[in-house]
C-alpha cells in the first residue's frame, strides 16, 4: 500500500467523518429545534395554567374576603339577636312573675268580694231590721203624741174633766202592710 492510497483513504475517512459530523450536527439541530418547540409548548401550557390558577387564587381570595365580611356581619347580627333573646327571656320571666302576682291578687280580690257581698247582705238585713224597728218606734211616738195632745186637750177643756184617753190600736191589716212594705225596700 502506498502513501497515496493511505492519503486517499484518509481523505475518504475524513470526508465520511465530516459527512457523519454534518449529518449528526444536522440531526442534533433538528432534535434541538423539536425539543425547544416541545419545551415552548409545555411552557405555554404551564403559563396558561399558571395564569388560570393565579386568577382562581385571586377569585378565591375575593370570595374569601366576601365570606369573611359576611361572617363578621352574621356574627354581629347573632350577637344582637342573642341580646334581644336574653332581653325577651328576662321580660318573659318578669311577665310570668307579674302574672303569678296578678293571679294571686285576683284570687284575693275574688275572695274579698265574696266576703264583702256576704257582709253587705248581712248589713242590708240589719238595716232592714232597724228600719222595721224605726217604723215601730215612729208609730209609738205618734201614739204618744196623740195621747199627750189628747191629755192637753182634756186638761184645757172643762167639759171633759175626769175622763181618760186610751190609745186606739190600728187595725192589724194596716200595721202589717206597713212592715211588709219596709222589708221589701
Amino acid at each position: 500500500p502506498t502513501i497515496e492510497s493511505d492519503r486517499e483513504l484518509d481523505e475518504k475517512l475524513e470526508s465520511v467523518s465530516m459527512e457523519y459530523n454534518y449529518l449528526l450536527a444536522s440531526q442534533l439541530e433538528t432534535q434541538r429545534v423539536f425539543y425547544e418547540e416541545q419545551i415552548n409548548k409545555v411552557n405555554s401550557v404551564y403559563r396558561e395554567e399558571l395564569s388560570r390558577c393565579e386568577a382562581q387564587v385571586q377569585e378565591l381570595g375575593k370570595d374569601r374576603a366576601i365570606k369573611a365580611e359576611q361572617i363578621r356581619v352574621l356574627d354581629v347580627e347573632k350577637r344582637v339577636l342573642e341580646r334581644k333573646l336574653q332581653a325577651s327571656h328576662e321580660k318573659g320571666t318578669g311577665l310570668t312573675k307579674e302574672l303569678g302576682f296578678l293571679k294571686e291578687v285576683n284570687a284575693s280580690l275574688i275572695e274579698n268580694q265574696k266576703d264583702w257581698q256576704e257582709m253587705k247582705k248581712r248589713m242590708e238585713e240589719a238595716v232592714a231590721g232597724k228600719d222595721a224597728r224605726i217604723q215601730e218606734l215612729e208609730e209609738q211616738i205618734r201614739d204618744l203624741m196623740v195621747h199627750f195632745e189628747a191629755q192637753r186637750t182634756i186638761g184645757e177643756n172643762d167639759d171633759l174633766g175626769g175622763g181618760s184617753v186610751l190609745p186606739s190600736r190600728p187595725a192589724e191589716g194596716a200595721r202589717r202592710k206597713g212592715r211588709r212594705g219596709e222589708k221589701k225596700q
